[in-house]
């Protein structure tokens, strides 16, 4: 690599093979290990009444796992989420159709500091926990 100038990379990713290419020559090829798809972040509401958990699946297949909570004793046995989601990777809003995917709520059971959830595929999910504080 120069300093000064300019380069045309390309990065393929064929199932769990990656592919790079610099100036069209192919540079490395590598086999990756199988990728994570869910991913997710918390964090508390200022009061700690509340635990907002936000999780995406980029799978396109839903994702049963459990969800442990550390940390928290208590939290109310009833959530509420909103889901936006979609059947197809293909879709879109338009301006013929400007709601084909919106987030929808959706209610929770079973909530506890340890619990199982299904999330769907290709979704991103916000559940906001009542810690009962």
């Amino acid at each position: 690599i120069e300093t000064g100038r300019w380069y045309d990379i390309h990065i393929e990713l064929k199932g769990r093979t990656v592919i790079c290419f610099l100036d069209g020559e192919e540079i490395t090829r590598q086999e990756q290990a199988l990728v994570p798809s869910l991913f997710a972040v918390a964090s508390r509401t200022q009061d700690d009444g509340e635990l907002i958990l936000k999780v995406v699946n980029t799978a396109n297949r839903p994702v049963n796992t459990t969800v442990v909570l550390e940390g928290v004793e208590q939290v109310v046995q009833r959530a509420d989420a909103w889901v936006i989601s979609s059947g197809d990777s293909a879709d879109e809003n338009t301006f013929t159709r400007p709601h084909n995917i919106v987030p929808r709520k959706v209610r929770v059971e079973g909530v506890a500091p340890t619990f199982m959830h299904a999330f769907p595929a290709r979704s991103a999910t916000v559940l906001r926990l009542d810690l009962g504080r």
